[in-house]
């Protein structure tokens, strides 16, 4: 028989590493629902409702979405398909800075 135990221990410490290790593309996605905005990553999707989200600040280089607790979120205007889309989304249920 084999012992499992040197496997599963390596395994233990090497197995969260590979997550850190594996290369993304970096792609993001922003998603408006009605009860918030929902951010798709190539490995995850964060979920901010709108009354968690405070104000926006838009300018020719970037939008920035103010969070009322936390890190805002801040995309460059260049990967914005549709900037006025964005904007006029944002206004419906944002106030803007």
């Amino acid at each position: 028989m084999f012992d499992h135990t040197a496997l599963q221990y390596i395994g233990q410490i090497l197995f969260p590493f590979g997550f850190v290790l594996l290369p993304t593309d970096g792609t993001r996605t922003a998603v408006a629902t009605d009860a918030g905005l929902e951010i798709r990553l190539p490995v995850a999707r964060r979920f901010y409702a709108w009354t968690d989200l405070q104000s926006y600040d838009l300018d020719p280089e970037s939008l920035v979405i103010t969070r009322k607790w936390g890190p805002d979120l801040r995309f460059a205007t260049a990967e914005i398909d549709d900037v006025s889309l964005a904007e006029w989304t944002l206004a419906e249920r944002l106030s803007d800075d």
